[in-house]
């Protein structure tokens, strides 16, 4: 008696698109974007106590330090950091590492990689008004 072995991922890929085009060539429309990126419900955790203390690390930070400001020139990320750490000081804060304060911004902010630098977009710190990049 043979055991057969499960299919690969290659394997199931090229079934799919076997599938595809047959179902395309008998005429049937499939919406590629569908195809691609199906839209899944997020899953939504509750955060650990590590994850709750950088989130309201950054909360105070952003409500102390940080204006909106709709067409203000790109602020790099390494000043936002900077600036993260001296308010940490401050309140006597253990900092979180600039990964994960960059990962808990970009939930808040919008960022654009420019060439090897990350810039936010239409923020100002409140320390640091019109000073240039």
């Amino acid at each position: 008696m043979s055991v057969r072995r499960p299919p690969t991922g290659e394997e199931i890929i090229s079934w799919l698109k076997q599938g595809v085009a047959l179902l395309e060539a008998a005429g049937v429309a499939i919406p590629r974007d569908l195809i691609l990126r199906p839209d899944r419900r997020r899953i939504e955790r509750p955060l650990n106590s590590e994850q709750r203390r950088i989130r309201d690390h950054v909360d105070q930070f952003m409500a102390a330090s940080v204006d909106e400001l709709p067409g203000a020139p790109p602020l790099q990320a390494q000043r936002i950091y900077e600036a993260y750490r001296r308010f940490a000081d401050k309140k006597a804060h253990q900092p979180i590492s600039q990964t994960a304060f960059g990962r808990a911004l970009a939930k808040r902010l919008r960022k654009e990689k420019m060439g090897a630098r990350i810039y936010y977009f239409d923020v100002q710190l409140r320390d640091e008004p019109g000073l240039p990049l």
